[in-house]
């Protein structure tokens, strides 16, 4: 399966959208416009540039005639904000760099989350050099920091899937936090594909087809959310195999991860 198609089969199955993608390739740069599918308005559009086969740019800003899109992260409150912070701070750590610019000026996380004034422009520069050291894993790279930029995008609207539960579809959109994609991809850019438990990994042990899986665990049950609970994509959300996210859940309340953690020792030594 080539980019393109890996590029669109990663954004639609995370965000449950319909995406177009446009491709240019050079001797030097290859490039990915992507835009939602959507006839009624326009939204945003997200470019990846592959310059030399060694340095990733992804740009993403509303469209062009975007303003509707525009002014709903322009109103974003400050819950959203954090979140979008969150994503800035975690995908920084990791010797990446991110560039925010609204009205044509760059902002900081600090200047950002002050921010009051009115938005006419505004978007969002990552690049990554060199982007990848193992070059099977070039391609999976480039989809996972697609899928981050444009989370970052929809971190600043009212974004829900209606249904949408660890990748099956049944969200509630008054409990709009508790299974939000948006959420599940910082937990698992931050945390990785292993589980937190017994330290199984699905690509190891399945290769490409287990590439990128791993069920996500709310700490906090769902259950014991309020209704404006806000949840916390690396402190409330742990990435768990589905044995122990069975396991974890064989009584109510849940058992902890360190709970598990200790059973399954007691196992192991025979006690």
């Amino acid at each position: 399966m080539n980019l393109k198609h890996l590029l669109k089969d990663g954004l639609e199955s995370t965000f449950r959208f319909q995406f177009n993608i446009s491709d240019n390739t050079s001797p030097s740069l290859t490039s990915y416009v992507i835009t939602l599918n959507n006839s009624e308005q326009d939204c945003f559009y997200i470019k990846v540039e592959i310059k030399d086969d060694t340095r990733l740019t992804i740009y993403a800003e509303p469209e062009k005639y975007g303003a509707n899109f525009l002014q709903l992260m322009n109103s974003s409150d400050g819950e959203k904000r954090k979140l979008f912070v969150k994503y800035w701070e975690t995908i920084s750590l990791k010797n990446n760099k991110i560039n925010v610019r609204i009205n044509e000026l760059p902002y900081t996380i600090e200047s950002f989350l002050s921010d009051s004034s009115d938005w006419s422009k505004f978007n969002i520069r990552f690049t990554k050099s060199p982007f990848y050291e193992n070059d099977s894993d070039k391609e999976s790279i480039i989809v996972s920091y697609t899928v981050l930029i444009c989370s970052m995008m929809l971190s600043l609207i009212d974004y829900k899937v209606e249904g949408y539960e660890e990748g099956n579809v049944i969200e509630v959109a008054s409990k709009k936090y508790e299974r939000n994609p948006i959420n599940r991809e910082l937990c698992l850019y931050a945390k990785g594909y292993t589980c937190s438990c017994c330290g199984f990994n699905f690509k190891n042990t399945y290769g490409k087809i287990g590439e990128n899986f791993i069920e996500v665990h709310h700490i906090v049950p769902v259950s014991k959310m309020g209704p404006h609970y806000i949840v916390d994509p690396i402190n409330d959300l742990t990435p768990l195999c589905s044995n122990c996210h069975s396991m974890i859940h064989k009584k109510n309340p849940p058992y902890t991860v360190d709970e598990l953690k200790a059973i399954m020792e007691d196992q192991k030594n025979g006690n």
